[in-house]
């Protein structure tokens, strides 16, 4: 289906801006940089656990409390947290220094790798993506996959520590990570916390990854008919992500282009609710006819939150939205809504 200029809204300015970059993580402003790996570890600051008491009473024995040390940012302490006593805390340092092991292990030259850093302003959440270098690129089609390892940490028990491998679809500059971590790990801080076997997980991280590719291109091969689509989107996606979403991925396979309601009153399963488009979406190549495609249309929307602990929970279900089209599409049949998903 084509679309003429005539048919194509103006952008949405605040849709545009929250594609582009998420604001907050859990209320917290976040901070976004590049580095070279090497260079990581001094953006990273530093906390100390402290009891917690307000003198001259005794000090409270369930909860510690959890101080950023001064640096460059902060010339002052500032309490970020109260933690239990259960609590394993793992500084930020500690887990970048276990992927460096890792990819020491693996005989990598490490120190230039690109490296996205995302943070909240007092450093109580960190992630950061290392972009592998070329030679762990993967052709699918006519497109590339980069392999990127993802690793989260918070010091204020906010969120679980999770270090993984993931595929990221680079398009006009943006990536779109695509997929599960694979040989994810991801713990609670608790006194079972192994950060000492994040190393062993980069070195059987590599195979898997290129497991996780072969799926991919097997993806790319994967038909999916219009009727299976529709079906998938007003069941499924409609149920996990919402009617309105689900009708702009409904959009976005047909035509190629993002868009927005044109009533939002308006009634019916999301494959029929009428959509004005608003800009094309990068890298969609209608009609979107295979599992990997509509895969990417998932990850672009997953992108949409400007809150990126919602970023991160709609890319963890990229997964399992697409696993009912794999089972099904091929062999013809209608997806049904799955009470896994």
């Amino acid at each position: 289906m084509e679309v003429s200029a005539a048919a194509v809204a103006a952008p949405d300015p605040l849709q545009a801006r929250a594609q582009a970059l998420a604001q907050t993580w859990d209320g917290e402003c976040l901070t976004t940089s590049t580095c070279a790996l090497e260079d990581l570890a001094g953006l990273l600051p530093l906390v100390q656990r402290r009891p917690l008491v307000i003198p001259p009473g005794p000090p409270n024995p369930h909860y510690d409390l959890i101080v950023r040390l001064p640096d460059r940012a902060f010339v002052d302490e500032i309490p970020i947290g109260i933690v239990s006593k259960r609590y394993r805390l793992v500084q930020h340092r500690e887990l970048l220094d276990s992927v460096i092991a890792g990819l020491t292990d693996a005989k990598l030259r490490w120190r230039s790798f690109r490296t996205d850093v995302r943070m909240t302003e007092l450093g109580t959440r960190l992630h950061f993506t290392i972009n592998l270098p070329d030679g762990y690129r993967e052709p699918i089609g006519k497109d590339q996959l980069d392999l990127t390892i993802e690793c989260l940490n918070s010091v204020d028990r906010s969120w679980a520590l999770r270090v993984g491998m993931g595929w990221v679809r680079l398009v006009c500059g943006n990536g779109l990570f695509i997929g599960r971590l694979t040989a994810s790990m991801r713990s609670p801080h608790v006194g079972a916390l192994r950060v000492d076997r994040v190393p062993g997980l980069i070195a059987s991280g590599f195979t898997a990854a290129k497991i996780d590719s072969g799926r991919w291109r097997a993806r790319a091969e994967t038909p999916v008919t219009v009727p299976a689509l529709a079906a998938w989107t007003d069941g499924i996606l409609t149920n996990k992500w919402g009617v309105m979403a689900a009708a702009r991925a409904f959009h976005i396979a047909r035509t190629g282009f993002d868009g927005r309601p044109v009533d939002s009153r308006e009634r019916g399963p999301a494959s029929q609710r009428r959509v004005v488009s608003t800009r094309p979406v990068p890298g969609s190549e209608p009609p979107n006819d295979n599992v990997f495609r509509v895969g990417q249309i998932l990850a672009w929307l997953a992108n949409a939150p400007s809150e990126w602990g919602a970023r991160l929970e709609k890319r963890r279900q990229v997964p399992e939205l697409l696993a009912p089209l794999v089972r099904h599409s091929s062999d013809g049949r209608v997806p049904e809504d799955s009470a896994g998903i």
